[in-house]
Formats: C-alpha cells, structure tokens, sequence
C-alpha cells in the first residue's frame, strides 16, 4: 500500500496525487501495478516496491527525495532530486536521470540496475557528494560531474560532455567499463580519485575522447586508450595496450607504467606528431614488448620490458636512466636520436642480456646519434647484449661487454672520458676518447681509435689507425694494414703486418713482414721472421729466426737471427747470424759475425768474422776480417786478417795470416823507382815518362815473352806470384830497373 504522510492507505499514484507539494510518501514494500508520474516536488521513501509500469518525476518534480529499493518497467527522472537514503533503481528496461545529488555528503549511496536496458544518467553528486554509486549498464552520462565515495560503472559509457569522475573526497574508487565520446575527439574526461584506485576499461575504443586527464593509481584493464591527449598517473596493465592520440597529434603523459604479471602485457605508444612523456615502464613488473613511434621525454630511472623499440627522438631527463630488456633477451632499438636536458648530466645503461654466454641469451641493441645535440653531451654510456650498433655518440665514458658486435659504422664514438669494451665478435668504426681506451675483442677490431693509453687485444687488428697521446699496447693473432701512433708501442702478434710511429717501439711476433717502424728513441724486435720491412731509430734491436728488412739507426742497431739479410745504414751496427749475413750496409762502424758472410760493406771500420767463409764487397778505413776462406773486394786503408785462413783480395793472391796493407804487395820484394807513390786504393803512381811491364813466363827455347802493362798494385801483385816478371819502361829509353827475381812472394 501507499500512504501519503499522514493520510489514508491509497494507491502510489493516488498518493502522488494526494500529497502537496514537498510532501512524503511513503511506498512499503510490495508489487504494485499501473504507472506512477510525479509533477511537483514530492519525497518518496520506498521498501522494497515492484512496480508494474513505469515511474516517472517530470521537470516540476525537481527538488524531490528519493530513498528506498525501487524496481519498474522504466525509470525517469526528468528533474533534479535528492537522495534522502540509500537508494536502488532496478529497471529492465531504461533508466533517465536528470542531476542526483546526496543530501548528506557521502551519506546516500546509489545503485543503477538496468539488465539490458540503457541507462541515462545526468550529473551525479554535483552538489552534494553520493556514497557509493554502483550502475551496471550500458550508460550515457549526460551530466558533466560524476562525484561519490566510489563510482562503480560496469557497462560501458558514453559521455557527451566534459566528464569528470570524482571520488577524491572519500578517496574512493573509480572502476568502469570501455568509454567512449559521443562525437570524435568531443569529450574530455577527467579522473580524480585522491588515493583512491582507478580501474579504467578502453577509453575512445569506438569514439575518440578529448582530453583524458587521470592523476591517480590506475589499472586499465581494456586495450585501447584513445582520445586528442592522454594524462596518466602510475599505470599498471592488464593486458596488451596501446596509447594513441595520433589521430589529433596530441600529447601523451604518464607516470610509471607496470605489467600485471611479468613480461605479460604490451605497450604501444601513438602520438603522430604529439610530444610523449613517460615515467618508468616495467619498473616493479616487467612489461612486454614497448614500441613508441614519437618524440619521446622519459621522467623516470627504469624502463623494462621484453623488448623496447622508440622510433624517434628520445630524451634523458633523470641523472640515471637504464633501458633493460635483459630478463627476456631482447632487442633495444632507438631509431631516433638520444639527448639529455643538461651537458653530462644524464647516464644511460642500455641492458639486453649479461654481455656473456650465447647470442641467444642476449638482444641487440641497435642506436643512432646518442648524447649529439648542440654542446650537450651524454653522462656515462653503458651497454651489454649481443650486438651494438650506434652511429655518433657523445659521452662521458664508454663501457660495453658483448657477445656479438660493436660498430660505430662510418661514425664515432666521442667519450670525454674513458672506453673500455669486452667484444665476443667484431668491433669497428672511430673511437675518440680523452682518456684510456681498452679493447678486449675475440674477433676483428678495425677503425680509427684515439685515446692517450690504449690497450688493444683482438683476435685480429685489420685497417685500424690508433693514435694514443700515452702509449699503446696490442695483443693480437693479426696485426695487419693498419698505423699505430704514441710515445710509446708495445705489440704482442702472430702475424704483424702494420706501420708504427713512436718514440720507443717493442714488437714481439711469430712473423713481421710489410711494414715500417719509426722509433724516435728505441726500437726492439722478437721474432721468428722478419722480412720486407723498415725499421728506423737511433737505437734498433731485433732477433729474429729469419731478419730480411731495413734498418736505418743512427746512433745503434743490433740485430741477431740465424739469418740476416737485408738494407743497413746508420752509426755501430752489429750483425750477427748464426746462419749467414748477406747484408748491404753503409754505416760508421759494422761487425758482423756469421758462419757464412756475403753482402757489401761500407764506412769506417769494417769487422767480418765468418766461422765457414766471407764473400764479400767493403769500402772502407779499417777492414778486420776473420775467416778459413772467402774472397774480398773493393778499397780500404788497411786490412787485418790476421785470423783467416786464405782469402782471395780483389782477385789476387791469396792473403792470410798476418796484416797486410795494399803497398806491402809490392815493396817486400820488388823496388819502385823513386817517386813512385801508391794510394790508399791500391793505384800505382810512377814519375813521369815510366810504367811498369811484365814478361809472361817462357814457355821454351823458341817462345817469345809478351808484354802486359799494369796499372795498380792488385793486379800487379796477382800477375808476379802466378811467375811474370816486372819490369819497368823508361819511355825516354832509358832501362832504369828491371826485377831480379820471377816471383814475388805475396806472404
């Protein structure tokens, strides 16, 4: 039954009709039939009432009361009304609000049962604050502010309006269903819970929204957040989910973003030309796979996911920022440039696996210009992964541990500080760095590389130019077409094919061939092989197997092997073979020492010692020689062999045994008139209208002598120890001297 306040049991609508303005019925609980229209402020206070047909508050009931459980064939509400208590409105067919405020500020919750009727509802709480708001349908919300303790909206929603949702005054929960606008891009929404937790389905799925601006702890639950901008607080994913404001190049905001479960969820991020900022992603849970495709600010330390993939700018905001995809080896890739906000202030880490074990337990990462905007630089760059790929990077210092590669292309790595890269594969392209540089790489390291101490240890060192203002150290399987440059060189190879400039050189390998050492100070060479090289320094050592190169050294050279062969010029040069010496040298001082001695001599003083022989050519102020057996030519002021056996002297008699100069051929046993002169070289001077004759040995009774004329002392002496006679001519016609004896000793 229906009683109006103070009356007689009646009818609902007989009550309504009954009551004066501003007055109270009051429904018990029960069915009732027919329809129930209000025109004039009235309060209703329900039981539980089933109503056969429908209930309508037209606009002259604005300002009515409601309370209680109502259920009708459709509910409107077409004035503003007042909630006096806890009230539900249960329709399966539609339900239309006008405003709906509380009359105590969270005191009067409301709860919206439509089944699969729509729901029209205009401003909820405006005024007033509800309690909790609980609506399950498919629901238009016509009002622009939507203020409880909590908004639960199930179905999903459609604004028309500038929409905010509201529960920051009780610090309440928003949880609803997909929203979308009624007109692309119409309708802003706003979010405010306070600390209140936010549960957001899609947003502008069908129908773009305007601007979304959401500041609280929110989990979106649907897939698609479109809408002309986006502004979220912490985010965490429970599925797949794409952020887009591309259609109106709008701006996308958010503060961290989590995954649900780790790896679980991914993220795509549209903007078109809009600027995007996001705070950190995967940074309690790891997200899926994220792709960016604009502009992108990060504001936050860390950003980790299975994979990451920013297809244009980035820029660094925080003094750390890491990129980690290394719980799922994936890929980083920054298809755009990566700037920081202040010069050396922001430090980057790029993670896609621990630099260490299989390709397959590490991702690449791949970059284009990092820390290259103006005069800003990057902090500190630290990568490890698989391969790294960068084009110009400007930074403080640059540390990299790979299982693949490291190429900086046809770019450069510019570090303000240090280098120091672990490579498992290949490492190419310029480093440029005012500190140290060490390259550990397993496979070929080629490219230009400055640095003041550099310490190179590759399987192999190819068309590599490194410039250390310090010094430079390399070890290598292969050195080769490739320029080392410092103060100091120091190479450890298998093979070293390679220029250097230093001042101080040390070279130690299996084979060194084709290449030109320049050493201010000192250069030392270990060997198994030297051959088709250039070695010059004041001071130069070098002992090898086989030496077959040029040494230029002004000051020292020492050079010891089995075999030595080769180009010397320069100050003391001391050769020394155990094998042989056939060597062309122009030096002040040379002593060589050998089994078996061959080449051409020249300078000061000549020293050959040759345990089996010396065959060779000298020009020189002294001349030692040592040896059983050889042959000798060309000129010198004196000659020592006072150790050898026999030797054949510019194709004369042999000498041995004693010291011999060129003059002693002739004048032990043979007289030259007065005034003849012989120099140093051996020529035979004689006063004018004289030369010297020899008679060949008689050959019998009938044989006639034949006259030979002879013009040095060599040739001289070689003719009178095979028998001929001198003698000499006085052109005048005076005979003036003739040898007594046939044969002139040459002993």
């Amino acid at each position: 039954m229906a009683a109006s306040t103070g009356g007689t049991a009646l009818s609902i609508q007989s009550a309504v009709n009954a009551a004066s303005t501003g007055a109270t019925v009051n429904v018990l609980t029960g069915t009732y039939a027919g329809n129930v229209v209000a025109n004039s402020m009235t309060n209703f206070n329900f039981g539980t009432v089933s109503l056969g047909g429908s209930f309508t508050l037209n606009a002259g009931a604005a300002g009515s009361a409601l309370s209680g459980n109502l259920s009708a064939a459709s509910i409107a509400l077409n004035g503003a009304l007042i909630l006096s208590g806890a009230t539900t409105l249960n329709t399966s067919s539609a339900i239309v609000t006008a405003a709906i405020d509380g009359s105590t500020a969270g005191g009067q919750a409301l709860t919206i049962l439509s089944g699969a009727g729509t729901v029209s509802l205009g401003s909820l709480g405006a005024t007033t604050r509800l309690g909790a708001f609980t609506d399950t349908g498919t629901t238009t919300l016509t009002g622009t502010t939507y203020n409880a303790n909590s908004l639960n909206f199930g179905g999903p929603l459609t604004l028309t309006a500038a929409t905010t949702l509201s529960t920051s005054a009780a610090n309440g929960s928003i949880v609803t269903a997909s929203i979308d606008g009624s007109t692309a891009g119409g309708q802003a929404l706003t979010i405010l819970s306070g600390t209140g937790m936010v549960s957001l389905g899609s947003l502008g799925a069908t129908t773009r929204l305007g601007a979304v601006s959401d500041s609280s702890a929110t989990t979106l639950t649907g897939g698609t957040y479109n809408a002309n901008s986006v502004n979220f607080g912490g985010l965490t994913l429970s599925g797949a989910t794409t952020l887009s404001t591309s259609a109106a190049n709008g701006s996308i905001v958010t503060a961290s973003i989590d995954g649900s479960t780790a790896g679980g969820q991914a993220l795509t991020i549209l903007s078109g030309t809009g600027t995007v900022s996001l705070g950190s992603l995967g940074a309690t849970t790891r997200l899926g796979a994220v792709s960016d495709t604009s502009a992108t600010t990060l504001t936050g330390g860390t950003y980790s996911a299975n994979s990451l993939n920013f297809a244009s700018d980035v820029t660094l905001t925080a003094a750390n920022t890491t990129l980690d995809t290394s719980q799922a080896a994936g890929n980083i890739t920054v298809s755009g440039n990566i700037f920081g906000t202040a010069n050396g202030a922001q430090n980057l880490v790029l993670t896609a696996g621990p630099g260490t074990g299989s390709a397959a337990a590490n991702g690449n990462i791949l970059v284009q210009n990092v820390g290259v905007k103006g005069s800003l630089t990057l902090g500190d760059l630290t990568v490890s992964g698989n391969n790294f790929g960068a084009q110009t990077v400007s930074v403080g210092n640059f540390k990299a541990k790979l299982v693949g590669n490291q190429v900086f292309s046809s770019h450069t790595l510019n570090a303000s500080g240090t280098v120091d890269s672990t490579v498992g594969g290949d490492a190419s392209g310029p480093i440029n760095a005012t500190g140290t540089v060490g390259l550990a790489v397993s496979g070929d390291l080629s490219g230009s590389i400055v640095g003041t101490a550099i310490a190179l240890n590759a399987g192999s060192i190819t068309s590599a130019t490194v410039t250390g203002s310090q010094n430079i150290s390399v070890t290598a399987v292969n050195v080769g077409t490739s320029t080392l440059s410092a103060p100091t060189v120091s190479a450890t190879a298998t093979n070293f094919n390679t220029n250097v400039n230093a001042s101080n050189v040390t070279l130690n390998a299996g084979a060194i061939t084709g290449s030109t050492i320049t050493g201010s100070q000192n250069i030392t060479v270990t060997a198994n092989s030297v051959g088709s090289s250039s070695f010059t320094a004041p001071t130069v050592g070098a002992t090898a197997a086989s030496f077959n190169s040029a040494v230029n050294a002004s000051s020292t050279a020492n050079i010891s092997g089995g075999t030595v062969a080769g180009t010397f010029a320069g100050g003391t040069f001391n050769l020394t073979g155990s094998t042989s010496v056939n060597a062309t040298v122009s030096a002040k001082s040379t002593t060589v020492s050998s089994s078996a001695i061959s080449g051409s001599y020249s300078g000061d003083a000549v020293s050959l010692s040759g345990s089996t022989s010396v065959n060779a050519t000298v020009a020189s102020t002294s001349l030692n020689v040592q040896s059983p057996s050889g042959k000798l030519a060309g000129t010198w002021a004196s000659l020592d062999t006072s150790a050898s056996g026999t030797l054949v002297v510019n194709n004369q008699a042999s000498v041995g045994g004693g010291n011999t100069n060129p003059n002693q051929i002739v004048v032990e046993n043979f007289v030259l008139p007065t005034g003849t002169r012989v120099t140093p070289s051996g020529n035979i001077i004689l006063p004018p209208s004289m030369m010297i004759g020899l008679l060949s040995p008689g050959g019998g009774a009938n044989s006639v002598p034949k006259l030979i004329q002879v013009q040095d002392v060599y040739n001289l002496g070689a003719l009178l120890s095979t028998g001929y006679t001198a003698i000499i001519i006085d052109l005048s016609g005076h005979a003036k001297t003739k040898d007594k004896n046939t044969r002139v000793s040459m002993n």
